[in-house]
């Protein structure tokens, strides 16, 4: 019969080839991406270990090249809760200052 040709045949053994190949590549390339992915998972996953120290560490960065001393302070007051007075209060009290200055004009 012509299911049972050498070039039936062939042509059988060459779908099967091309499948397997391209199973073993799709596989080899979704390991490679997992792997990837677990590596960058546990690099980003050592900032949460001491994340109030990075988090300040970085606002600290961030402000210094700005000379904004006050962002530093009131990120430490809200993350450590303890050590220094809240930057916010001294605006709230110079804001009440000024209204209490324009009503008694």
């Amino acid at each position: 019969t012509s299911l049972e040709s050498p070039a039936h045949v062939r042509l059988v053994l060459r779908s099967e080839t091309c499948s397997i190949v391209s199973y073993v590549i799709l596989s080899v390339l979704t390991t490679a991406l997992c792997l990837v992915g677990f590596a960058v998972g546990s690099v980003f996953s050592s900032f949460c270990v001491t994340c109030d120290r990075n988090v300040l560490s970085l606002v600290q960065t961030l402000s210094d090249a700005q000379n904004m001393t006050d962002v530093y302070d009131l990120a430490r007051f809200y993350i450590d809760g303890w050590g220094t007075r809240n930057p916010a209060m001294g605006y709230a009290a110079l804001a009440l200052q000024h209204i209490e200055l324009i009503t008694t004009l």
